[in-house]
């Protein structure tokens, strides 16, 4: 897992097409990018936007990929973000999803806050796990996410 400033993505090397990414950022006008799956590289890397409420982290399970990783960015609102230390913390709690590359974990073990505010950058690679769209404090406002899905 990687967190950083959005502006320093470029200096994240490993991850595939992050010149691509930083690229499409600099040349699209993102607020008026439709909500939902916009391909850049065919299936090698898309972008996902997502426009909702975050939710309170017990409405949430955590999550990993296999073959895809993400780099969440917020262009607008503030979300809460978990993650978990170790893997041996995850218990299942639905099988591996081929298709949409994704499994749910439940645990309450290791947990760490990411704070995700508009400017930020959080990067996860296949296996690492992450508890998304969470609220940081009970009144929320909407939330104007951006998630690149990079094939590993």
């Amino acid at each position: 897992m990687i967190y950083t400033p959005l502006v320093k993505l470029s200096d994240c090397k490993i991850i595939p097409h992050v010149d691509v990414m930083c690229s499409f950022i600099r040349e699209h006008n993102l607020p008026e990018l439709p909500e939902g799956k916009t391909e850049i590289l065919g299936q090698d890397l898309y972008l996902r936007v997502f426009k909702y409420f975050p939710y309170d982290e017990r409405e949430r399970q955590f999550e990993t990929h296999r073959v895809y990783g993400d780099v969440h960015f917020i262009l607008r609102g503030v979300e809460k973000i978990q993650t978990v230390g170790g893997e041996e913390h995850l218990m299942p709690a639905t099988s591996y999803d081929e298709k949409k590359d994704i499994q749910f974990f439940t645990t309450e073990q290791d947990i760490t806050d990411i704070i995700l505010r508009e400017g930020d950058a959080a990067i996860f690679f296949p296996g690492e796990s992450h508890r998304p769209m969470c609220r940081l404090r009970e009144l929320s406002e909407p939330i104007l996410k951006y998630v690149f899905k990079f094939k590993c």
